[in-house]
């Protein structure tokens, strides 16, 4: 690449490894800051933001911070109600042990670009659960017979036109989903946002990359902080989650899993195999920018003032260029269309969800 590539790659995009602080294994008290600052985790399981994006998450409470946090699917792994039911009790669980206090939570339906979604809310108004309520696609994005067999990828890849929340609440299609978190984030309001690993050949499941992608082409416009957090891969990296940011994880993993056997069945030894792996090898970004996407016809500058392009575009180059290549003008004039069939992502690097985060055979998100 040019040296004016790399130039404007440098005032473009900032990547970040995070590290850990040591400390002692108490939640720490919230910092006097006001809830005008806001953040937003996007996520396809009820436990994906415990195991990939914290301990930034409870940096965030922590901090005061009101956070809004969405469950683009049930997580129902193909199960009963009562399974992913259960699942949303024990998001609920986690973040009170995060706040350090149970909170009396208020259950609503609220509507966002006309569509009805569940939305459940803690005392004080600091955070806001919200569950789309979509169907799990399964490790390799096929979906559930239960289910129609549905799922995210399907819906992303064109290969189906809609897709129908498994509580019947609503029905979505493409554009649809993308103004629905749109609207989300537009009244949450969010000075940063998060959301999971968008790259193919990741050995992650499917869900979290077709959220991801989902969720970035709605962020046209968005002129905050976004930040990609890394799934399974990161098993094969050192730990680097140590001292109290692990014990304030793990408290909240154990305190959710108190509501999903399927990841762990023994409370006493939780969690065990992948998802322990997970535990102290995840909090690592792919990537950090500020003021993306742009969308075609809506020319946008970064907050360095370097124009760049379409939504479609920027997410392809983040997601298909080395680290170090990686900007929002290399791509434009390239031929692929926004919006270009895919078929679901190959994910045999990985077992299937009911195998892979114990011995004894309970599920990972």
């Amino acid at each position: 690449m040019t040296g004016k590539f790399n130039a404007r790659l440098r005032t473009f995009v900032s990547l970040s490894v995070i590290g850990a602080s040591v400390a002692f294994g108490m939640t720490p008290a919230a910092a006097a800051v006001t809830s005008s600052q806001r953040s937003l985790n996007v996520l396809a399981h009820e436990d994906d933001d415990l195991l990939f994006m914290n301990p930034d998450i409870q940096h965030d409470l922590s901090a005061g911070v009101c956070v809004t946090t969405v469950f683009l699917t049930a997580g129902d792994d193909g199960q009963s109600r009562d399974y992913w039911l259960e699942r949303e009790v024990g998001s609920q669980s986690a973040y009170d042990t995060m706040l350090g206090t149970p909170s009396t939570w208020t259950t609503s339906q609220r509507p966002f670009a006309g569509h009805s979604v569940r939305t459940t809310t803690s005392a004080g108004g600091t955070i806001d659960l919200i569950n789309l309520r979509l169907p799990d696609g399964g490790v390799s994005g096929t979906g559930f017979p239960v289910t129609g067999n549905q799922s995210l990828s399907w819906l992303y890849s064109g290969s189906i036109s809609s897709i129908q929340a498994i509580d019947g609440s609503a029905t979505y299609s493409r554009n649809d989903l993308m103004a629905t978190i749109a609207a989300i984030a537009t009244a949450a309001g969010p000075s940063r946002v998060r959301v999971q690993d968008g790259r193919s050949d990741q050995g992650d499941h499917t869900d979290h990359q077709m959220g991801a992608l989902f969720t970035l082409e709605a962020l046209i416009g968005y002129t905050g902080t976004v930040t990609g957090y890394r799934g399974y891969g990161v098993v094969n990296d050192p730990a680097n989650v140590s001292g109290n940011d692990l014990i304030l994880k793990t408290n909240a993993v154990v305190s959710y899993a108190a509501h999903d056997t399927l990841l762990c069945s023994d409370l006493s030894n939780c969690p065990q195999g992948v998802a322990a792996e997970v535990l102290v090898g995840d909090s690592r970004t792919v990537w950090m920018c500020r003021g993306c996407p742009m969308a075609d016809g809506q020319p946008g500058r970064d907050s360095t003032g370097v124009a760049h392009g379409s939504a479609r575009r920027v997410i392809d180059v983040f997601y298909s260029h080395p680290a170090e290549e990686r900007s929002p003008t290399a791509i434009e004039g390239e031929s692929q269309a926004p919006g270009t069939a895919q078929a679901p992502l190959a994910t045999s690097a990985i077992p299937s969800r009911r195998l892979r985060s114990t011995p004894a055979g309970q599920r990972a998100a």
